[in-house]
């Protein structure tokens, strides 16, 4: 994704409070420390979103809640000079598995048979400010979940011992209250809360754009919550052999600063499934990940409420990128199939794509075979974000729409090559939507972008998967087509 910017916490006020309410308030501001005004804050595992007003303010208040984790600080493990010092009584084998608020292992500082006695180990997240970390210890066949603030450098037991693995972190980062603040042109902030009650000022880290650049998540870049806020759907339909059926869900979210796009297909149309872990794609031809990232793309043109085009260009779903560890990386309408014809490349704020935030916001660098799932795209406990359905993300400045405003896109065919199912162009009309979560529905099974519950995460990695990767780079041809909308 794009280079790492850090978002800036302040102090987290600990007033005490006698009433299980949630009353957190503060200000959004810039490094520069200009206040933001409609960032969108959200206190995650509540689901409750505020906009700041014209002086960056926010203000949340729920009642009632419970309060978060409970549980005695502990002496057996101690964090010091960087290390995370512990005491084994017996020899047997020790694996400790460090988690982030995303439910993500992050580190595993030991995993190996320890003799009786005192240890040391490398403690990565030591010192990192402003942010919270599940500790999963496994020492013998016993298992404990321990916090670790980095506020105040602390690590205290929350689960009792158990000679069950039972203990989920993800269920247990579900009781973790986090504050999420996102704003167009910024990276989003996601902080915990160790108060319920109190002042939290957050300061959002610019995000860059422009061309050269890699796709970020819609998560980071505060799309998905603009969508969740403002969205508004579209659908079109087209015939893929076998009757009528929606081809194509566009989301737009027009909001103070910027319009936000959201392209996804039906998935018997393309999807994010390839090698061992196709589904429903013909053995004959089968669907790889060269398929994905050697050509497709999605093509939009979108006009104002005067009917003039203002934008239209190509986005690329992934290409060979090494500005990335994967190699592969979304290069929106800035490189590999991605394209400007209309428009400038200051219009874009921000891009990205479903299998972009696969690989390299999630982590999961799948080259050759994708996770396996069955026909309703059920999550794989090993990679639980992973998202099946083929998604582009473009969200431009609101300024080149003028006066009129935001009017719609259009679309008259869309194109995959190989498709899963049918012809690999298909005319398409706008019509109104399937009923929600209804068998007619092709998007039912599609993961939202900003899950407040992070789903289990504490299998054991899986084994690293990039045999056989293809690294050839097709020639860019940046010819102009129908500005409708197509994969190819």
């Amino acid at each position: 994704m794009l280079r790492s910017c850090m978002a800036v916490l302040a102090v987290v006020s600990t007033v005490a409070s006698q009433s299980l309410i949630v009353n957190l308030s503060g200000v959004v501001k810039n490094k520069t420390g200009a206040a933001l005004n409609d960032a969108i804050v959200t206190l995650e595992k509540r689901d409750v979103s505020v906009l700041t007003n014209g002086s960056g303010e926010y203000s949340i208040q729920v009642l009632p809640v419970t309060q978060a984790f409970t549980g005695p600080t502990i002496i057996n493990f101690e964090i010091k000079n960087g290390s995370l010092i512990f005491t084994v009584r017996e020899q047997g084998p020790v694996a400790i598995d460090i988690f982030d608020l995303n439910g993500r292992r992050v580190a595993t500082p030991v995993n190996e048979i320890l003799p009786k006695g005192k240890h040391a180990v490398r403690f990565p997240v030591a010192g990192v400010i402003g942010n919270m970390y599940l500790v999963r210890s496994r020492i013998g066949s016993t298992v404990t979940i321990w916090k670790y603030m980095t506020i105040d450098n602390s690590i205290r037991r929350i689960t009792t011992p158990s000679t069950s693995a039972a203990s989920s972190v993800a269920s247990l980062m579900a009781s973790v209250d986090t504050i999420r603040a996102s704003k167009a042109g910024y990276r989003s902030a996601r902080i915990p809360v160790s108060s319920l009650n109190g002042t939290l000022d957050i300061t959002l880290d610019s995000l860059e754009n422009g061309s050269g650049t890699v796709g970020t998540s819609p998560i980071d870049n505060g799309a998905a919550d603009r969508i969740k806020h403002y969205g508004v759907d579209q659908y079109f339909w087209g015939d893929l052999g076998n009757g009528n059926v929606p081809l194509v869900k566009i989301t737009n979210a027009v909001s103070t600063d910027v319009v936000d796009l959201e392209v996804t297909f039906n998935p018997d149309f393309v999807d994010n499934t390839y090698g061992t872990g196709s589904q429903g794609w013909s053995q004959r031809r089968g669907h790889t990940f060269r398929d994905l990232h050697i050509s497709d793309h999605v093509e939009i043109a979108v006009v104002n409420g005067a009917g003039d085009t203002v934008w239209h260009g190509r986005l690329d779903l992934l290409s060979a990128s090494n500005d990335v560890s994967s190699g592969y990386a979304c290069l929106g309408p800035f490189g590999g199939d991605g394209a400007i014809f209309i428009g400038n490349a200051s219009d874009v704020i921000s891009f990205g794509s479903s299998l972009d935030d696969n690989i390299n916001y999630y982590g999961y660098e799948l080259l050759v075979n994708s996770p396996a799932t069955d026909s309703t795209f059920k999550q794989n406990p090993e990679y639980p974000y992973w998202q099946y359905y083929v998604s582009y993300h473009l969200t431009l400045d609101k300024d080149i729409f003028g006066p009129s405003g935001y009017g719609e896109v259009h679309m008259t065919s869309v194109h995959a090559s190989p498709s899963k199912n049918g012809p690999e162009t298909v005319e398409v009309t706008e019509l109104p939507p399937p009923v929600p979560g209804s068998p007619e529905d092709p998007f039912r099974f599609m993961i939202p972008n900003n899950p407040t519950t992070p789903p289990d995460t504490t299998t054991n990695p899986p084994p690293d998967d990039t045999t056989g990767t293809d690294t050839t780079t097709p020639p860019n041809d940046t010819t102009p087509t129908d500005p409708g909308i197509g994969v190819d």
